[in-house]
């Protein structure tokens, strides 16, 4: 950390006390070079100075400080043009304005020298406070490869409402073990044959659509495995 952040008019020095807690913790914790996230769709650069995390995440990671603690300092952090937020569903992305400030980023090359032979030896921490899935979801090259087939899902189901969470159902709990176990290009094959065959059904063609389920929906019930026959055209006449 940079010595002038300790200066007796630092805006650190007129903070309430679990203010300042917080934010020596994203000082400490923000990235000090830009890096990357993967969200479960896409890898999103951070920016040196920003971080993502939770609020969930900065409850487990700050010691003897609760959610309603956090959600208050942020606010107040806000207000007084410490940090900027970005919220998501799935997780929330806060930059310090002033990092530069705070710290000194050519300070980090020599630290990371002298310190490369430990890194080497322990786990690697990252510079990028994850969300609620944590350093496992980033480091899942999988799990991305799966998600990218989000897109040829979603393009052709026929109710485009609530992409989001269908997202979040795709590459979560719900669908993602499923293509772990079963392979990806087979359970992917196996979705696209159930909605194609699901899609002329007179259930999901009656008023107009209005029974077809949210994606999120059909993704977490699984309903690619319901027992649906193919609809058979219709006979014009007797013989």
């Amino acid at each position: 950390m940079a010595r002038k952040m300790f200066d007796p008019f630092s805006v650190l020095f007129n903070m309430r006390a679990e203010d300042l807690k917080i934010a020596l913790f994203l000082i400490a914790k923000c990235n000090w070079k830009e890096g990357e996230w993967f969200d479960g769709i896409e890898r999103i650069k951070v920016p040196a100075g920003c971080m993502i995390t939770s609020l969930n995440h900065l409850v487990s990671s700050i010691p003897r400080i609760n959610l309603q603690a956090i959600r208050t300092s942020l606010k107040n952090l806000e207000k007084i043009g410490f940090l900027t937020r970005h919220s998501t569903r799935r997780y929330t992305t806060i930059k310090l304005l002033n990092y530069s400030y705070y710290q000194d980023p050519g300070n980090y090359e020599l630290t990371h020298k002298l310190t490369q032979d430990q890194h080497k030896a322990n786990t690697k921490p990252t510079t990028i406070e994850e969300g609620e899935e944590g350093e496992e979801e980033k480091k899942d090259s999988k799990k991305e490869e799966w998600g990218k087939r989000f897109e040829d899902f979603y393009r052709e189901y026929p109710k485009k409402k609530a992409k989001e969470k269908a997202c979040e159902a795709w590459i979560g709990k719900k669908v993602y073990p499923f293509a772990k176990k079963e392979g990806f290009d087979e359970l992917f094959n196996r979705i696209m044959k159930a909605l194609r065959i699901q899609i002329p059904q007179d259930q999901w063609q009656r008023d107009k659509g209005k029974f077809i389920p949210y994606p999120a929906t059909w993704l977490n019930q699984a309903r690619w495995e319901d027992e649906t026959m193919p609809k058979e055209t219709a006979p014009t006449g007797l013989h």
